[in-house]
């Protein structure tokens, strides 16, 4: 009994040839399951996507490197009536300027301490006009800053070699000048800014006309189904471009990689507001975080 039992038993388990062959399927059935996740990121399976030059891994490697080789771009940085020409890059979506060039250039004064290896910018008006960083070749090392730059309770520059364990520092030092992410410097001083098609840096400050809210109206007034043809109030010009521009510099300074935006108006229990819609940079962008399109929906108060 027990030995047919064991023949019949046997008897169903699958040959040799069948297990390699149910083994075959499966690794198709994984390998199409991958290349079909490939493809809805939008990332053939033989190409990395990339974002200002590097990959993923290439991210990580400077990391463990401290450094990485940039490539430069000539601007003119633009405050109020006046303008500096120098070179910026672009790291991780973020957009590098020479700290004291940008300090200088809106009115700030950057005084280094070289017993505590630090410097702190001050609201003192500078000496003269700010002068720009040129490198020649289009590119430069940029090393991991580990000097911090201070300005009242914030802290620029500093890269924790312990902290920052894969995406980006705070800062670099490119041949003894340190660079710091745009977007964060403007908005401790209390301004925002954005670039033209040709990347030319333009800094602003606030009219005191429109406030960000929190969007508890927007989705009030989406739920409300305001329909297919809504009335738009208007707003001037000047406003909406303010709108645009703000919102354009605080998506820049979370997620980098900042396209165009989109900007419209509605009223909600008696108050107009602006509407932005704010879009990833490009397709590289796109593809390198997982191909969505927006990056958010920012409204203000008009007030």
């Amino acid at each position: 009994m027990g030995l047919r039992l064991f023949i019949k038993f046997f008897d169903v388990l699958p040959s040799r040839r069948e297990r390699y062959e149910n083994m075959k399927k499966r690794k198709m059935i994984l390998l199409s399951a991958v290349l079909c996740l490939l493809f809805s990121m939008g990332v053939r399976a033989d190409e990395e996507p990339r974002l200002n030059g590097f990959t993923y891994e290439e991210y990580r490697d400077n990391v463990e490197k401290q450094s990485a080789l940039v490539k430069t771009k000539r601007v003119n940085m633009t405050f109020k009536d006046n303008s500096v020409s120098c070179d910026v890059f672009m790291y991780y979506g973020q957009l590098f300027v020479p700290v004291r060039t940008a300090a200088e250039l809106m009115d700030k004064s950057i005084i280094y301490d070289d017993e505590t290896g630090s410097a702190r910018i001050t609201d003192i008006y500078p000496n003269g006009q700010a002068e720009g960083v040129i490198f020649e070749g289009g590119e430069v090392r940029a090393d991991f800053n580990q000097m911090p730059v201070y300005y009242k309770d914030d802290v620029f520059a500093y890269s924790d070699v312990w902290y920052d364990t894969w995406s980006r520092p705070d800062g670099f030092n490119c041949n003894g000048y340190i660079y710091v992410p745009m977007a964060e410097l403007t908005e401790a001083f209390g301004y925002y800014r954005y670039c033209d098609e040709e990347g030319n840096i333009f800094i602003e400050e606030s009219s005191g006309r429109i406030k960000k809210t929190d969007n508890e109206a927007y989705e009030e007034y989406m739920e409300s189904r305001p329909g297919p043809n809504p009335v738009r109030p208007y707003v001037d010009e000047e406003l909406l471009k303010e709108a645009e521009h703000s919102a354009w510099s605080m998506c820049a300074k979370i997620e980098g990689a900042v396209g165009k935006c989109e900007t419209t108006t509605f009223t909600f229990q008696g108050k107009d507001y602006i509407e932005v819609g704010v879009e990833r940079m490009d397709e590289e962008g796109r593809k390198f975080y997982n191909g969505s399109r927006w990056i958010a929906v920012i409204v203000y108060e008009v007030l």
